[in-house]
């Protein structure tokens, strides 16, 4: 289960944001430490939300986890 875990991106990463009336793709610069707020679903293993700084976006769990390294701690900053 990867909610309630923080990740620092070790490199861009593709996102979605589905906020508004359409889905942007936003690119999560490398360094950035984005939160797993939801996910994955059972029925869908592939997909997570995640914060990012105010933002909340859609990303690849593969992503995530190929590119993030887990933060831990409360000490990492964003």
């Amino acid at each position: 289960m990867l909610t309630g875990k923080r990740f620092r991106l070790m490199t861009a990463t593709l996102a979605i944001d589905s906020s508004g009336e359409k889905r942007i793709a936003v690119t999560v610069p490398a360094g950035s430490v984005i939160e797993v707020i939801r996910g994955p679903r059972p029925n869908d293993t592939r997909m997570v939300h995640v914060r990012w700084n105010t933002r909340v976006l859609v990303m690849f769990t593969a992503d995530v986890e190929g590119r993030g390294q887990e933060v831990t701690g409360r000490t990492a900053g964003a």
